[in-house]
């Protein structure tokens, strides 16, 4: 995976009704920072590191500190069968400030399902192998 985007950093947010969480570490204690950071070794944006690692669990942020993510690679992870939570990310996706995100910029944002991404075991685990491989080194 590295071959396919070098040191470009990735991040993932969860955005729900009311929240957005900031996802990271590389040690354990989430679905995700295991996998991306620890696993795969892709580079996570410093201030996900700053805000996340030794942190069991994912850190709520505000819409305002994305863009200070910094992030050439965005993964934003909702409940695509939740009716709010599709509303607060359109919501997120209309506001002026979404345009000022790194990732945006350069057409590096994806939809994540939180079905795949909020859960661990073997298939969950192969289906976000599958994603990262597709949406990263396609």
């Amino acid at each position: 995976m590295n071959d396919a985007i070098g040191d470009q950093t990735v991040a993932f947010i969860r955005v729900d009704p009311g929240r957005i969480m900031l996802y990271g570490d590389d040690r354990g204690g989430g679905f995700i920072g295991p996998i991306v950071y620890g696993d795969l070794a892709l580079s996570p944006p410093t201030l996900v590191k700053e805000m996340t690692w030794g942190k069991r669990d994912p850190v709520a942020i505000s819409a305002e500190l994305i863009p200070q993510l910094n992030a050439n690679y965005l993964f934003v992870v909702t409940d695509l069968n939740n009716t709010a939570a599709k509303n607060e990310l359109q919501k997120l996706y209309d506001s002026p400030l979404w345009n000022t995100v790194t990732a945006v910029k350069q057409n590096h944002v994806f939809t994540a399902d939180s079905t795949i991404w909020l859960n661990n075991g073997i298939r969950s685990n192969a289906a976000k192998l599958d994603v990262l491989v597709a949406k990263l080194a396609p």
